[in-house]
């Protein structure tokens, strides 16, 4: 049996918000603040919400890089919570670095969004 492969031109995505950990990171061009520029550009050229951060985890580093912030701008069309949906597939990518207390991984559902009402019977 082959696997079936997702062929979506017309693909509409959907995320919440970003975080950014920091202080630095070392790039080509030397030491850049995080964000580094390039993200900032890509995310706020998307109308991304996102926050420099490190949500008291004592994170540091990058946890968007410019690749992922240019997967972003290309693909999602809005900026919202997970809508209501009835999930057909699922992917997750793992990255190599270690975070402390965090996964390194990145989920992808795909989906058909249903209305809310159509979650739950009614209760009479």
């Amino acid at each position: 049996m082959s696997t079936p492969t997702l062929r979506a031109p017309g693909l509409r995505a959907r995320n919440r918000w970003l975080m950014e950990a920091g202080p630095t990171v070392s790039a080509a061009h030397g030491t850049l603040p995080v964000p580094p520029p390039a993200v900032v550009e890509l995310l706020a050229a998307a109308n991304a919400p996102f926050y420099a951060g490190d949500d008291g985890r004592s994170l540091v580093g990058e946890l968007c890089t410019p690749t992922g912030a240019a997967l972003l701008a290309t693909h999602v069309i809005g900026w919202t919570s997970q809508p209501p949906m009835r999930v057909l597939r699922q992917g997750f990518g793992a990255g190599t670095r270690e975070i402390a207390g965090r996964a390194n991984v990145l989920r992808l559902l795909v989906g058909e969004i249903v209305p809310a009402a159509g979650l739950a019977p009614q209760l009479a």
